[in-house]
C-alpha cells in the first residue's frame, strides 16, 4: 500500500534540507511557507534565482563541477573581474558564468490543485511550466521560466574575455535577476491574494492534454508545436518520480 499524500508531505517536510545553501532563499520564503500551509501542495525544492561561476571537470563529467562563485544577488564588475584574476582559477576545462532563473517543484494532491497553481505560474511569466504524473499517480508541478544565460569566460586557466565582456554579462544578469525577482513578487501576490483564489473557477483552470511518450515522439517527428505550459509532461522527463 503507498503511503498517502498526507504522510508523504509530512515526511518530506521534516527531512533536513540538503542543498548547498541548507536553507530556502529569502527571496521566496513567503512563497514556500504558504504553498507548504495549503492542503493540497508541498514543495520539494526551490532555488530564487542565481548566477553562478563554475568549472566542470573536463575528465569527469559526472564528477559535477567546482563552484567557484554562487550569488543569489545582484552583482558588481570590479568584484566578478578581480575574482577571475586572482589565484588559483582551475587549469583544465572551461570555466563558465551563468545565470539560472527561478524554479520550484510542487507536489500536489490533485490534478486540479497543480493545474490551479500552473495557471497562476503562467500569468506570472513562468510560462515554461508543467505538470508531471508518475506511475503512482504522484503529481509535480514546475514552475519555471526560460531566461537563463551561460557563456563560457576562461578555458584552461586563461581568460577568454576582457573586462568589459565581463561588464556585459554582469549587466545582463543583473537585469534578468531583477525581471526574475519581479516575477516571482507577482506569483507570490496572485498565489496568496484571497481575491484571486475566489476567482480561480474549475472551468477557467488551464487545459491540461496527457500524452505517451509514443505519441510525443510522433509530434516531434511531425514538428508539432507543444506549449509545455499546457502539456502534461511524462515520465520521460522527470524520471526520478518513477522510481
Amino acid at each position: 500500500m503507498q503511503p498517502s499524500f498526507d504522510v508523504e508531505k509530512r515526511t518530506s517536510l521534516e527531512r533536513a534540507d540538503l542543498s548547498r545553501k541548507g536553507a530556502i532563499d529569502d527571496a521566496i520564503v513567503p512563497l514556500v511557507e504558504h504553498i507548504n500551509s495549503q492542503e493540497t501542495w508541498y514543495t520539494t525544492s526551490s532555488c530564487s534565482g542565481r548566477v553562478t561561476i563554475y568549472c566542470q571537470d573536463p575528465h569527469n563529467s559526472k564528477k559535477g563541477c567546482r563552484w567557484i562563485l554562487v550569488s543569489h544577488v545582484s552583482l558588481k564588475t570590479p568584484d566578478i573581474w578581480s575574482l577571475l584574476n586572482a589565484p588559483g582559477l582551475p587549469p583544465d576545462g572551461y570555466v563558465f558564468f551563468k545565470f539560472e532563473p527561478f524554479i520550484i517543484h510542487v507536489m500536489c494532491k490533485t490534478l486540479e490543485a497543480a493545474q490551479s497553481i500552473l495557471q497562476v505560474a503562467v500569468s506570472s511569466g513562468f510560462r515554461n511550466s508543467g505538470i508531471t504524473v508518475g506511475k503512482r499517480d504522484r503529481i509535480m508541478l514546475a514552475v519555471r521560466s526560460t531566461h537563463s544565460l551561460e557563456a563560457p569566460v576562461a578555458c584552461n586557466g586563461k581568460l577568454l574575455v576582457d573586462v568589459d565582456y565581463i561588464t556585459h554579462l554582469v549587466e545582463l544578469a543583473n537585469t534578468k535577476m531583477a525581471e526574475n525577482l519581479q516575477r516571482i513578487d507577482r506569483f507570490t501576490k496572485q498565489l496568496t491574494c484571497p481575491d484571486c483564489k475566489k476567482s480561480r473557477k474549475a472551468e477557467d483552470l488551464i487545459p491540461v492534454k496527457s500524452y505517451s511518450s509514443a505519441q510525443q515522439n510522433v509530434d516531434r517527428q511531425q514538428k508539432a508545436e507543444v506549449t509545455p505550459d499546457y502539456m502534461l509532461l511524462t515520465e520521460n522527463i522527470l524520471p526520478d518520480l518513477f522510481a
